[in-house]
């Protein structure tokens, strides 16, 4: 069964985070926007079926109307970024309907905390 997360379908440029440990998710999707961040450990993210591991340091990009679920298989920090997909309209408008085909990336943790940095460019971030 698959869960629609009406109230992680944010509007009017709202965002959500929250930092977990061992986080184990069954399959939900939302109107939003998800960037899923591994501070430590592994965790399994299955996006439209695919099964991508995030390892410390990387995360993955999860676009809006997705089924994604997450399992961590021993152990794991990570921090999840949700946010409207009219936060960044031009991004939503150019990815709305497309795939990723590898959403596994770098990122350095700090860039995270600048998406409530007043003026940051948030299309850069």
């Amino acid at each position: 069964m698959v869960i629609y997360e009406e109230f992680r379908s944010y509007l009017n440029y709202e965002t959500f985070e929250r930092d977990d440990e061992n986080i184990s998710f069954d399959l939900h999707l939302h109107n939003s926007f998800e960037i899923f961040y591994v501070i430590d450990g592994e965790v399994i993210v299955t996006i439209e079926g695919c099964d991508y591991c995030v390892s410390g340091g990387q995360a993955i990009m999860i676009l809006p109307n997705r089924i994604h679920s997450y399992r961590t298989p021993v152990k794991s920090k990570s921090r999840v970024h949700i946010f409207a997909n009219n936060y960044i309209s031009s991004f939503y408008h150019k990815v709305k309907d497309k795939m990723a085909l590898n959403p596994v990336f770098e990122l350095d943790f700090s860039v995270l905390d600048e998406l409530h940095t007043e003026g940051a460019d948030k299309y850069l971030l």
